[in-house]
């Protein structure tokens, strides 16, 4: 069964592509429900505001379907940058609304201490608090930067890594088959490309 790259009109879905086909992980773009259905892996992309993703994904009646395949079905699922804040219960952007619920957290505004870190926050970060037992951060180590432009954060359970700039913020999550990552990857030169190379090789 092939990975599924979730095309739901969020995210920049070519560079994702590229990246995967650099490292030979082999995969399709697709919102067509069999499709999905069938999928051995998960990949969901994200820009944009929270609201704005889960209202194309119920547009698309693609909610239950990522439900069955997540929780009940439990294949493995990457969420990256939107694409892991909407496994959240809620997020605050575009008005407060319901997220898939894949995780017990919320999304809400980056709110930095110091009044001249700017918001949204984009550049290189290097990760903290890594969980070195975490099947997708194998190989990655603090002194490893990654790519993240983002106003909003995720805060709750199962958080894996995170980095420095308001506070402590969440870079990455993972539980059982779930997996999400706050950068982008397929920005993120080598050190992305193996977080993409974990994904693809666990089974």
């Amino acid at each position: 069964m092939k990975t599924v790259v979730l095309n739901y009109g969020s995210g920049n879905i070519k560079s994702l592509s590229n990246a995967l086909n650099y490292i030979e992980f082999d995969h399709v773009v697709s919102n067509d429900i069999q499709t999905i259905k069938e999928s051995g892996k998960l990949i969901i992309p994200g820009a944009g505001s929270f609201a704005n993703a889960i209202k194309s994904i119920l547009s698309l009646s693609l909610r239950d379907v990522l439900l069955d395949l997540s929780i009940h079905k439990q294949i493995p699922v990457l969420g990256i940058c939107l694409g892991m804040q909407i496994f959240a219960k809620s997020g605050s952007e575009g008005g407060w609304t319901d997220g898939l619920g894949f995780l017990n957290g919320d999304v809400t505004v980056m709110n930095p201490p110091n009044f001249n870190l700017k918001i949204p926050y984009y550049g290189w970060s290097s990760l903290t608090n890594i969980n070195y037992n975490s099947r997708l951060m194998r190989g990655i180590s603090e002194t490893d930067s990654f790519y993240f432009v983002h106003s909003y954060k995720y805060e709750g359970e199962s958080v894996s890594a995170r980095y420095l700039y308001d506070g402590n913020v969440t870079a990455s999550v993972e539980k059982d088959n779930l997996f999400g990552v706050q950068f982008h990857p397929e920005k993120s030169r080598h050190s992305g490309l193996q977080v993409l190379k974990n994904f693809r090789d666990i089974q």
